[in-house]
Formats: structure tokens, C-alpha cells, sequence
């Protein structure tokens, strides 16, 4: 499901190595929304955010704002 969450990521495509990998783990967290939201076992998905843990708060909120949109649109497509 990951990829699928990728693919559907506006802004995913950035130069920056250090916010590519944080992206990717939004990719992660929106693939364990939408699995959960399925019923899919998420057991073994893993979420590092304790690689957020040094970001400014504001930046940790639009990460997550980011991962509940993607997360919602993804459903929404499913449920169409």
C-alpha cells in the first residue's frame, strides 16, 4: 500500500534528503490510516517519528495535517 500512498502524494517529490525521508514516513503513517481504515494487519508497519522529534511543533501539525488529507482522500477513493 505504500506505493500507493507515493504515487498519491502532491508534494513528495522534493530535493532535500533529509525532508525526502520524513515524507516517506508520512507515506508510512497514511498507508497504517488507510490498512487500519481496511482492516488490513498493520502490526508490522513502523513509524519513526521519533525522527520528528527535534521539528518545531507548527512543522509536526502540517506533517500530520498532511498524512490525515492524504489519508482521507485515499479513503474516500476507496469508499467511491
Amino acid at each position: 500500500m505504500e506505493p500507493a500512498t507515493d504515487s498519491a502524494r502532491h508534494n513528495f517529490d522534493v530535493d532535500d534528503d533529509t525532508e525526502r525521508a520524513k515524507r516517506e514516513v508520512e507515506a508510512e503513517a497514511v498507508a497504517y490510516v488507510v490498512g487500519r481504515y481496511c482492516g488490513l494487519d498493520t502490526n508490522g508497519s513502523a513509524f519513526y517519528l521519533a525522527a520528528w522529534e527535534l521539528d518545531d511543533p507548527e512543522v509536526v501539525r502540517e506533517r500530520l495535517g498532511r498524512i490525515s488529507r492524504t489519508a482521507e482522500e485515499l479513503i474516500d477513493v476507496l469508499e467511491d
